[in-house]
């Protein structure tokens, strides 16, 4: 089994991964905090980036790595009660809040705690890396708390029994049918497939356990009680249950209960009527070994005839967690999982060392945590999506509740069945949009027979990369992005990191905020002629023939990258540069003609090129050519109306406008 010790955990995977590239991640957690997540566990996974001490930076670097798919397909699972309120996901990956039954006002925890991450060595061969233990994905799971977790790699070199391979393909169907719509997400089917790859000869592996395979009561009477003779268990756990039930259990096969005192700072986090109730029921309580810091362990180490059973996971010593999955419960009851290790020892090795003195305590009520509170309101079950590319926000109400969604602008929303909002018809539409990509917690009110409830829901997102972006560069500094294009992708990358880095610092105050408005200023004036090479120089790029002479992937790729520059929103696409020059130009920064004249450029030159259809239907497909062309479109009318705005400010003969941009539409890219 795994060595119980001391160990940073995001250390720990880093150290697992190795620099080697992810395949794929799975996570399951009852806590979730997408910023944590996102800052903290997430550029674990693309281990060949570098990322920077500064927030804003890193999503623009993930921007960028999603252009160039060094992303892996990654999927969370997480309890809807038990999500972070203070905003929802900024990234694109998969996530499932999974909604526990209802069992009168009460309900159980979605409460299992796994890392899977799937890993590809330099030679190709493919080693699935397994965490499970007690940290949920938040600062405290991974950072604060006494944890416990154990580690498994599966590869060729090392085997284990085809059981265990089972139990997690098993558990991993099981949760994506009952909480995760019955549909497998790529991470999913990667980290399935790996096992079925993964050959069966060593039988000293642990036994994995979920609560879908029955009680844990009767996982121990499988695994331990029904071959050996058990003297005494020890146990480690934050949380109990009010009554005396499992105590009872375990004594009743004249086991000794050993418990771990939840002692921090002079102070029992327990109940003193449960407590003393444990106490004469003969269990015998223990120091913890810390008792400064937060002990979140969930370890049960039970001793036998010669030989040592230890399980780690997440199963507290509460009666929901012991219960098990039942498709029509009369009792609520947790999701948890955890891993049994067997071993052969001499003498036993114990976790507790020193029994709890009979000394007056000062006892507390416990502080309700999610973990431990099982009445809830039950949450209205209400799926969003929001479609960056087409601007709409759609929902799924299967509830019967009468519900109100709450947008930016004082906007309420009465959610029927089924229905969407489309911003490009609202009146101020591209705020309400901004306004969701900076928070993309979504308030529903639930208008109850006495009161009113509030919820709050993460959208699906869909066209990530249209996402509305609160980070641009000038379009200077935009022309020396584009002047790297062609040259080797690590060059381009040091200069998206180096740059970033010295402009989100310009941009931000003390607390990390963006300080609207400022960005290092270069003055288009000095440098049209760059201006009108950067712009070659992307046309270059993008419609070079050669680039239709390449391979099938080759081309799919690249035709990825006309989608990025054309389409998405970040520091360095196009629409970026026209957001640059319009600003420049209201603050008096460049004259009419030459911002006028700048449009043009990108409008002829790129979303109406020749060259563009060709491009998109051999590199992408028919569907792919279809698909471009409404965001193209969407950019058109944008252009057109700043061009119509900007033509109405400044007086020009009109047949010299028509000769610019004929001039334009047939040239040869030299402007």
């Amino acid at each position: 089994m795994s060595k119980i010790g001391d160990y940073q955990l995001k250390q720990q995977l880093k150290d697992l991964i190795a620099g080697r590239t992810v395949k794929a991640a799975l996570f399951h957690t009852f806590n979730f905090s997408p910023r944590f997540f996102e800052n903290y566990i997430m550029p674990l996974l693309v281990p060949s980036q570098r990322f920077l001490n500064n927030e804003i930076a890193n999503h623009i670097v993930w921007r960028n790595l999603y252009k160039e798919q060094h992303v892996p397909p990654i999927t969370v699972y997480f309890d809807q009660d038990a999500k972070d309120v203070a905003g929802g996901p900024m990234l694109d990956y998969d996530f499932k809040a999974v909604r526990m039954p209802t069992v009168g006002k009460y309900k159980g925890n979605f409460h299992p705690k796994h890392s899977f991450i799937l890993v590809e060595n330099e030679n190709r061969v493919e080693e699935l890396l397994i965490i499970v233990g007690s940290n949920n994905i938040t600062q405290n799971g991974w950072c604060e708390n006494i944890e416990c977790i154990a580690q498994i790699v599966l590869n060729q070199q090392r085997y284990y029994p085809i059981s265990l391979c089972s139990s997690f393909q098993e558990f991993i169907r099981n949760t994506a049918s009952h909480f995760g719509g019955n549909i497998l997400s790529a991470a999913e089917e990667k980290v399935i497939k790996s096992l079925n790859r993964i050959n069966a000869k060593n039988q000293n592996a642990p036994v994995f356990y979920d609560s879908m395979q029955g009680s844990f009561m009767d996982f121990l009477e499988q695994n331990i009680f029904e071959k050996d003779h058990i003297r005494t268990i020890e146990i480690q756990s934050p949380y109990f249950s009010n009554d005396a039930a499992l105590v009872d259990q375990l004594i009743a096969k004249g086991i000794k209960v050993h418990i771990q005192a939840p002692l921090r700072d002079g102070l029992m986090q327990i109940e003193q009527e449960v407590f003393e109730m444990y106490s004469n029921k003969g269990v015998v309580w223990y120091y913890p070994d810390n008792t400064s810091r937060n002990s979140h362990r969930k370890i049960y180490r039970l001793h036998g005839q010669g030989k040592m059973y230890t399980i780690i996971g997440s199963v507290n010593f509460t009666n929901p967690a012991w219960r098990g999955y039942s498709e029509k419960a009369k009792q609520i009851f947790n999701i948890e999982s955890a891993l049994l290790f067997e071993q052969k020892v001499e003498k036993p090795i114990y976790l507790l060392e020193k029994i709890l003195k009979p000394e007056h305590f000062r006892f507390m009520e416990p502080v309700k945590t999610e973990e431990a509170n099982f009445e809830r309101n039950e949450v209205p079950e209400i799926y969003f999506e929001i479609d960056w590319t087409l601007k709409r926000l759609t929902w799924n109400n299967k509830s019967k509740a009468k519900c109100i969604l709450q947008l930016p602008g004082d906007i309420e929303q009465e959610l029927f069945s089924k229905g969407f909002i489309d911003f490009t018809q609202q009146q101020h539409g591209e705020a309400m949009l901004d306004a969701l990509a900076r928070n993309s917690l979504l308030t529903v009110v639930e208008q109850r027979e006495k009161e009113e409830v509030k919820h709050l829901y993460y959208m699906t997102q869909i066209g990530f990369g249209q996402r509305p972006s609160h980070f641009f560069i000038t379009p200077s500094d935009m022309i020396d992005a584009w002047d790297l294009l062609g040259k080797d992708s690590e060059v381009l990358r040091e200069w998206f990191e180096n740059t970033f880095e010295r402009l989100t610092d310009l941009m931000q105050d003390e607390s990390g905020k963006i300080i609207e408005g400022e960005v290092a200023k270069k003055s288009l004036l000095n440098d049209m002629a760059r201006q009108f090479y950067g712009l070659s120089k992307l046309e270059e790029n993008l419609f070079d023939d050669k680039k239709l002479k390449q391979s099938e992937k080759q081309k799919q790729k690249h035709f990825q990258s006309i989608v990025y520059y054309l389409t998405h929103d970040n520091v360095d696409t196009l629409l970026n540069y026209i957001r640059g020059i319009q600003k420049l130009h209201q603050e008096g920064g460049i004259m009419h003609s030459y911002y006028w004249l700048l449009l043009q450029i990108v409008k002829l030159r790129f979303y109406e090129n020749n060259n563009l259809k060709k491009f998109s239907k051999q590199c992408g497909g028919e569907d792919g050519y279809k698909a471009i062309k409404k965001m193209t479109d969407q950019r058109i009318t944008m252009i057109n109306e700043l061009s119509d705005k900007v033509e109405s400010s400044f007086e020009v003969d009109k047949k010299l406008l028509q000769w610019t941009i004929k001039n334009l539409q047939f040239g040869n890219g030299v402007y």
